[in-house]
């Protein structure tokens, strides 16, 4: 009979090769994960107007003249003093404006709270002018020259090119007036959590942004 003896040296050599190579998986898989998070933590600061830069557009818009030159002042306006995304402000219907009351419901995408707020008073006479225009009786508010909803492209063209028209140092496009809002109001001096609110920020992470590049944010800290 012969019998399978078992090397006790050559058994503690194989748990120790064992437990080598599980310690660099463990080493492996926490390398992947801080990588992934700094990819995650690593945000690109955005681009925005000043309040001076966003009239300055603004006026540029009102001296156009055309079929769609109110629309396009409005849909410059609202995406601004709103902080709407660019498929929060074209699709938005006149269900969602009540022109008596002088408020407007925003719907907002991407797990955001949806909010109630005051139109001012030029945003509802340009808006009530707009529903006077023949055609414009549809259940969007914002129309193309077919009827349809104002396409994103389309808008992203309109500010693109005022941008180059106003002389800005950088490309804008309609995300750059939400980015505008959010920095206004964090110069403004508003809580983050209210901004977070008003912009419709799922995560609080995205409304910091603002915040950080807000000059005013530490102002008042020191006084003479």
């Amino acid at each position: 009979m012969q019998l399978n003896l078992i090397n006790p040296q050559q058994t503690i050599v194989q748990k120790s090769l064992r437990q080598k190579r599980a310690e660099l998986r463990i080493e492996t898989l926490e390398l992947e994960a801080q990588k992934r998070a700094q990819k995650r933590s690593i945000k690109k600061v955005p681009k925005f107007l000043t309040e001076q830069q966003m009239k300055q557009l603004i006026d540029l818009a009102k001296k156009k003249k055309g079929r769609h030159a109110n629309r396009n002042v409005i849909m410059i306006m609202m995406a601004y003093h709103f902080g709407l995304r660019v498929s929060e402000l074209c699709n938005m219907k006149w269900r969602h404006v009540n022109l008596e009351d002088q408020v407007i419901t925003i719907e907002r995408l991407k797990e955001g709270r949806h909010r109630s707020d005051i139109l001012t008073g030029e945003q509802l006479r340009r808006l009530k002018r707009l529903k006077r225009q023949p055609g414009k009786a549809g259940e969007y508010v914002f129309l193309s020259q077919e009827g349809a909803p104002v396409h994103r492209r389309h808008f992203h063209r309109i500010i693109s090119n005022l941008g180059k028209e106003a002389g800005f140092p950088f490309a804008i496009s309609p995300h750059t007036l939400r980015h505008s809002c959010g920095y206004k109001l964090a110069n403004d001096g508003r809580p983050t959590r209210d901004i977070q609110a008003y912009l419709g920020h799922a995560q609080i992470n995205n409304t910091v942004l603002y915040t950080e590049l807000s000059p005013n944010r530490l102002k008042g800290i020191w006084r003479d």
